[in-house]
């Protein structure tokens, strides 16, 4: 072996190549990630239900006051959105 060689690969890159090689590792490391984040689901699906299916959580909205409310078997509430107001549509 010449002395540009590496002695377990056979093979020397150059500082180019080995920033090359990390951006292309880089890459595919960054769209593995991203494809990994859960896709938004369609409005009808809960996380709460269980594995088997859904669990019966319906959405409805006030005719109206056009506030949202849950609905899961006989008991209603609410829909708030993340800083704890009602959700409702402009009327």
């Amino acid at each position: 072996m010449g002395k540009d060689m590496d002695a377990k690969t056979g093979v020397r890159l150059s500082f180019g190549a080995m920033a090359t090689v990390a951006i292309i590792l880089y890459t595919i490391y960054g769209i593995v990630v991203v494809l990994s984040f859960p896709l938004e689901h369609p409005m009808g699906f809960d996380h709460d239900g269980p594995r088997d299916g859904a669990s019966g959580m319906r959405i409805f909205t006030d005719a109206k006051t056009g506030c949202q409310y849950l609905r899961v078997g006989d008991s209603i509430t609410p829909r708030l959105d993340r800083n704890g107001h009602q959700i409702c549509d402009d009327r």
